[in-house]
């Protein structure tokens, strides 16, 4: 008879593919102190690879965004090098 299916939560999934990125055990020794299937635990690894770069991308940033933190706030605006105002 087949088990059920079970879902994992992403915690969980975070925590099995960090411990396949360290590379102290094999993906075969992790999948089974966890009851997975080594296949599950490759793909998770490699889901944290592939999306490990979007986790330092900035999002929505705009040069609009900053333009008021640019800007002086005594509305002196400075026209090249060397201009006092």
């Amino acid at each position: 008879m087949k088990r059920p299916r079970r879902n994992h939560s992403g915690s969980f999934k975070a925590r099995i593919a960090k411990e396949a990125l360290r590379g102290v055990k094999t993906v075969a020794q992790i999948a089974q102190e966890n009851d997975l299937h080594p296949v599950q635990v490759s793909g998770w690894k490699k889901e944290i690879e592939a999306n490990l770069s979007k986790l330092f991308e900035r999002k929505n940033v705009s040069v609009r965004a900053f333009t008021p933190l640019l800007l002086p706030k005594n509305g002196v605006t400075y026209s090249g090098a060397g201009c006092t105002g």
